[in-house]
């Protein structure tokens, strides 16, 4: 046997938890021992110890994995003779996210030992715990830090998009048209979605400026409020709709929809795609006192949102637009009889 291979068959790792579950709540001190079984001298050695967090997700024959490593502690650098050794640890359980088994992906906790030796080879050892949220958060940790949220909208010129649109389509169809087999001297079609693609998204910015600019003609102005972007299960945010009208019109009602989904995004990965799975959403009308809304003068739409007991709190695994995420919106809609209706998003985290 090799003398590289021999040294590394002669180092044993092992992680040992003082919490025989291995369940942490966020806040809770880690503690625990890496054991090292060392078989000869080495000139030079170190151990390190890293807490990271893992999401994974897998779906036919494309699996996804996304690390995140939150702290990293170094137990010992120097020589080691043959012997048995103990390293004690303790490692502070971070408030998230929690350990999650979702529909689409998992999010998994683990403790990893690595040593390096004067060989320059590694040996690792993991042990996988569970972390769960904080159960009783102090004051200024529960206390909603993000303020009240003030979103207003104005129409925009569109005369840039129907034109680019319009531009659009028509070089698809030209383009289209001259290499498809049905013109003169075209012996192939090889080209003809050179056309078609130009030609495709050239009717969906017509389709969508055509749509905002009917929504436009109704309503000049709109401001959403909400009292906070942070919440937590069984709790309430109360939330407003104001607008103004271009004209007056009849309003179907005013809603909000409270929407959490689960999230893979890999798309610039090849051969991965995105993954959404809905976990749960309700609509709700908010009062509103008029439904014929004359030009010119406010409307008001008020109420709360009720953020059900139970549900899953937030996660963010995303970086650079790709990993993983369990995200919570709130979706305002103003229906309009016989009319495109207005929407928007806001993003909200529920957490402990």
């Amino acid at each position: 046997m090799p003398r590289q291979e021999k040294d590394m068959a002669e180092i044993a790792l092992s992680i040992s938890l003082d919490k025989p579950d291995k369940t942490f709540e966020g806040g809770e001190t880690i503690k625990g021992q890496v054991k090292v079984v060392v078989g000869h001298e080495f000139s030079a050695a170190a151990l390190l110890l890293v807490l990271y967090c893992k999401g994974f997700s897998e779906w036919k024959r494309n699996t996804a994995t996304v690390e995140r490593e939150k702290e990293t502690r170094k137990l010992f650098k120097g020589p080691w003779v043959a012997g048995e050794y103990s390293y004690p640890f303790e490692i502070v359980a971070p408030p998230g996210p929690r350990t999650y088994k979702g529909h689409v992906f998992d999010v998994t906790w683990h403790l990893g030992a690595k040593v390096r030796t004067s060989t320059e080879k590694e040996v690792t050892a993991e042990a996988e715990i569970a972390i769960l949220p904080e159960k009783r958060m102090s004051q200024s940790a529960g206390a909603k830090s993000s303020g009240e949220v003030v979103y207003t909208e104005s129409p925009r010129s569109l005369k840039g998009f129907f034109g680019f649109s319009l531009v659009l389509l028509l070089v698809g169809i030209v383009i289209g048209w001259r290499n498809s087999p049905f013109a003169e001297g075209t012996d192939t079609g090889i080209f003809f979605f050179g056309g078609v693609i130009p030609m495709f998204l050239g009717l969906a910015l017509l389709f969508f400026t055509t749509w905002q600019a009917l929504v436009n003609k109704r309503i000049k102005k709109v401001e959403v409020r909400l009292a906070s972007r942070q919440t937590t299960p069984g709790e309430t945010i109360p939330c407003s709709v104001t607008f103004h009208a271009n004209i007056p019109f009849e309003v179907e009602k005013v809603s909000v929809v409270l929407r959490g989904e689960e999230i893979v995004d890999f798309r610039r990965r090849k051969h991965i795609k995105f993954r959404k799975h809905l976990l749960y959403e309700n609509q709700q009308e908010l009062p509103l006192e008029v439904k014929q809304v004359p030009a010119n003068v406010p409307v008001r739409a008020q109420g709360e949102v009720l953020v059900p007991a139970g549900i899953p709190y937030s996660i963010d695994l995303m970086e650079s637009d790709e990993g993983m995420a369990l995200t919570w919106q709130l979706e305002f809609i103003i229906e309009m009889k016989k009319w495109p209706d207005w929407i928007h998003l806001e993003t909200i985290t529920v957490q402990p």
